[in-house]
């Protein structure tokens, strides 16, 4: 049948009237890549028209420079080889426009078998706005996992009801599980058993009525414990257009569930103690009282807390409350003696001890307020007796004083001998013996204190010497002490320290150590069965103090209550029969007592928790500086290795205490040149060629005192040089004294060793031996390597010596960049950062060579000696080559 010429022109135009107006760009080619149609949506998309296009290659217009080679080798392929992999497929391209800009297509590719040879028909359309809003909505999500994940909560999302489909870092690093171990209802496993069933009521509940939530309970940290979180959710997160997905966050309350448990027991003491207490408004304005302050005011709780300071103490004046409020605030606390007056108009004295405090954001001064009436009386009666004996007492001092000076250098002398002979070779016979000279030589050095303790209080010049020091390595010294004496008599030694107590408190640590001392003696002596306990802990801390409270428990024969105000008397103990039985002259507890009021605190004795007695005691102290914090940081450890070949100069005419001095120093390593007099130290410093590192000086010389000894080594080294003075005389403000006149610090006789290397370490931790030149390193150090202390401090694990092995390795290649940095820009501050941080790791790997060269070099860092400083780390370098060497030789044994 002929075909119908009319329908196939009608077919033809209907053919290119969908083309013309189809949304997509059109694109017809040949099998040469030449364009045979071209529709206006392509003619709108790529800016060329239609005719003057017509027969020219289509990778040449609208294909990037960067993809003709690879469009005009597929052409070729498909013509030559008819492999059709390209077309139907949906492809996404860059292509350029008449005015060379770039975008995005989308291609697909179809074919039309012709007898003259394929066409190509090209679908395009122009994606560059859906990359746009795809890559916002990529950046958008990345933005929003950033945010979540770096938010200092715990995040979460979840679907329906209460299947969570994901948490942020925070949380899955609080229970340490991967997020694929805690989606859906996995989470919940976390949750403590005893919290889970309110958790889920909560949850079901919220989520049934569509609204938010706020839940506390217990989950499980990835450590075992379980801590306290607050956990808010919130609908309205649509997901998949589900309204009813919820997002919420947690946080980590643990430490406020404790503070406000802590609260409610402090509040319940404090409601009940025996003082009266108050808490201030900065108005003057009561905000709580506790029960006796009610009772001794004759007030209700109600009534005071309508009332203020000036209705209470009526010598207060409006006026002058500001002031008085500042001095608190500056002071952080202090005590006073003021006049109360009842609700029935009655004046009574009281003593009140006041702390400024902040809680909450908010100001406040707390109160303790105790009735001195009774105290008043006593005192006032006393004054009297005490004039009367003054000038008895005075003639008593003095000769106490006297005799007390004059038995110190022979007892240094003994007990030094008897701590040398105890470090050799003994029988147990011998060491029993030298143990129980140890003990009465003790036992004596402590009658001696005592009466010098004793002059000083009776001469009104017993006074505290504030310093910063360690109370843990007090304790601990006193632990070391009392653990043998407890364990000689079958005594059990119960030790508790509150964790929170500071690393360094200033006071007077040997104050401290002599009170404790005294408290841990006498319960032992009167304790034949049971323990001895101390305990030790923070009771309150300002801005400026810490209040410490110290508590001594025994299971011995107790003190009766008619004697607990008698045995803080002086030359008094409990009762004839115990005085005759037990050693002491009963000087200890009533020195005790001035040490504790001296640091504003009381000492109070009762019965003990399981018979016995209870000494309790608190002291004020103030809080250390950091900068002094950070020097103490940097002291020898226990063995004093940091003194090591330095050179000190003893001065000392009494032969058996020059004895005793040198072999202490010596035991350490140190260098010890003598003296005999105080000329010959002169003249042995004099010297240009030696300069000694510290020098140990009695002050009673002949020839020349020490005072003149020091000023004259002063003319010559000025302050550089630490002089230690080693003295006998520690009455009326000698001490002070001899600091005043030069002296780096005072040491009483007898010397523990201990107490004259930890002295020594606190001046020459960080200091270069004399015998080495200041512009070369010695090389005489111990050992590249002490295979034997790395062991050891790794407890013979041999993968974690490959693993601070690999780790220095680290450490030790970007200390060599920081060193060199700093030589070529001068940088003082670099240079310290980075032989601070090489020098903490030289330690932990004991390489002895190594550290000898970093000390030098943070010698000559102090002097800025940039020339030697350059000098110094490329010694260094050789020596961490050296140590590499070494590492590797025992990673391969």
């Amino acid at each position: 049948m002929a075909p119908n010429h009319s329908l196939v022109s009608d077919w033809k135009a209907w053919q290119r009237a969908m083309v013309e107006c189809a949304l997509d760009c059109v694109v017809i080619i040949d099998a040469e890549g030449r364009v045979v149609d071209f529709n206006l949506a392509a003619e709108k998309t790529f800016g060329y028209k239609k005719e003057d296009i017509i027969g020219k290659r289509i990778g040449e217009l609208i294909v990037p420079m960067n993809l003709r080679e690879a469009h005009q080798a597929g052409l070729t392929r498909l013509r030559e080889t008819g492999i059709k992999k390209i077309l139907g497929r949906r492809l996404e391209l860059p292509a350029i426009r008449s005015d060379g800009s770039q975008f995005d297509v989308e291609l697909i590719v179809s074919m039309i078998e012709r007898t003259e040879g394929p066409l190509y028909i090209g679908y395009i359309r122009d994606i560059s706005e859906r990359k746009s809003i795809e890559n916002s909505l990529r950046k958008s999500e990345a933005r929003f996992r950033n945010i979540a994940d770096n938010a200092p909560v715990m995040i979460w999302l979840t679907g329906r009801e209460h299947s969570r489909h994901w948490f942020n870092r925070v949380w899955l690093e609080f229970v340490g599980k991967p997020l694929d171990k805690q989606v859906e209802d996995a989470w919940l496993d976390g949750v403590h058993p005893d919290d889970l069933p309110n958790l889920l009521q909560t949850l079901d509940s919220s989520f049934e009525q569509g609204i938010g939530y706020s839940v506390e309970y217990r989950l499980r940290h990835h450590d075992g414990s379980y801590r306290w979180i607050l956990d808010h959710g919130k609908p309205g997160f649509e997901v998949d257009g589900d309204a009813s997905s919820y997002s919420g966050s947690c946080i980590d309350i643990t430490k406020r569930r404790e503070a406000e448990e802590q609260l409610r027991v402090s509040k319940f003491s404090i409601d009940r103690a025996g003082e009266a207490v108050f808490w201030i408004a900065p108005n003057a304005t009561f905000v709580y009282v506790n029960d006796e302050a009610c009772r001794s005011l004759g007030y209700t709780r109600d009534e005071l807390l309508e009332m203020s300071v000036f209705d209470v103490i009526p010598s207060t004046l409006e006026s002058d409350w500001a002031d008085y409020w500042q001095r608190l605030k500056q002071e952080g606390g202090f005590r006073l003696e003021a006049i109360h007056k009842k609700k029935s108009g009655a004046l009574f004295p009281v003593e009140v001890a006041l702390n400024h405090i902040e809680f909450q954001g908010r100001e406040l001064s707390c109160a303790f307020s105790r009735d001195i009436t009774e105290r008043r009386k006593h005192e006032q009666q006393l004054t009297q007796a005490m004039h009367e004996a003054y000038e008895a007492n005075r003639a008593k001092s003095e000769f106490l004083a006297l005799v007390s000076h004059e038995m110190r250098t022979p007892l240094n002398s003994i007990l030094g001998m008897v701590e040398l002979v105890s470090d050799s070779t003994l029988t147990d016979d011998q060491r029993e013996l030298l143990t129980t000279c140890r003990q009465s030589g003790w036992l004596l050095k402590e009658l001696i204190d005592d009466m010098l303790d004793y002059s000083q209080i009776q001469a009104r010049k017993f006074v505290l010497q504030s310093s910063n020091f360690s109370l843990a390595h007090t304790l601990d010294r006193l632990h070391d002490r009392f653990e043998y004496s407890a364990k000689e008599k079958g005594l059990e030694l119960r030790w508790e320290i509150d964790p929170k107590i500071p690393t360094l408190l200033l006071g007077d640590q040997r104050r401290l150590q002599q009170v404790i001392d005294n408290l841990l003696s006498n319960a032992i002596k009167f304790t034949q069965s049971g323990y001895v306990a101390l305990e030790v802990s923070v009771r309150s801390v300002t801005e400026r103090q810490i209040c410490m409270s110290f508590t001594v428990d025994d299971t011995g024969i107790g003190v009766p209550e008619q004697d607990r105000t008698r045995i803080f008397n002086r030359f008094e103990q409990g009762d004839s029969s115990s005085t005759r039985e037990f050693a002491g002259i009963g000087l200890g507890l009533s020195i005790c007592s001035q040490v504790i009021q001296l640091m504003h605190g009381e000492i109070v004795v009762s019965d003990g928790p399981d018979g016995g007695a209870r000494f309790n005691f608190t002291a004020f102290f103030g809080k250390a500086e950091e900068r002094t914090q950070a020097m103490s940081d940097n002291k020898c450890d226990e063995d004093f290795k940091c003194l090591q070949g330095l050179h000190v100069l003893l001065v000392e005419d009494d032969p058996p205490s020059r004895v005793v001095a040198t072999r202490m120093l010596e035991k350490v390593g140190l260098i010890v040149d003598q003296a005999h007099d105080g000329l010959q130290a002169v003249e042995k410093i004099s010297d240009s060629a030696q300069k000694y590192d510290a020098v140990l000086l009695d002050m009673m010389l002949p020839r020349m005192d020490g005072v003149e000894v020091t000023a004259r080594i002063r003319e010559l080294w000025g302050d550089e040089m630490p002089i230690i003075a080693l003295t006998a005389q520690v009455m009326d403000g000698a001490p002070e004294r001899l600091l005043q006149a030069g002296l780096s610090a005072c040491l009483a006789k007898p010397i523990e060793s201990y107490s004259l290397l930890q002295t020594l370490a606190s001046f020459l931790g960080d200091a270069e031996p004399r015998k080495r030149e200041d512009n070369e390193i010695s090389s005489t150090s111990k050992e590249i390597l002490d295979e034997h202390a790395l062991r050891t401090r790794c407890n013979q694990d041999q993968e974690l010596v490959f693993e601070l092995v690999e780790l220095f390795a680290g450490t030790c290649r970007e200390s060599i960049v920081h060193l060199d940095s700093a030589c070529d820009t001068s940088n003082s501050d670099l240079l310290a950062r980075a032989a601070h941080r090489l020098k903490g790791s030289l330690m932990n790997m004991c390489a002895p060579d190594a550290i000898a060269s970093i000390q030098a070099l943070e010698l000559a860092s102090k002097r800025a000696d940039w020339e030697q400083i350059k000098n110094n780390v490329l010694r260094i370098k050789q020596d961490l080559q050296l140590l590499q060497v070494a590492l590797r030789q025992l990673i391969e044994d």
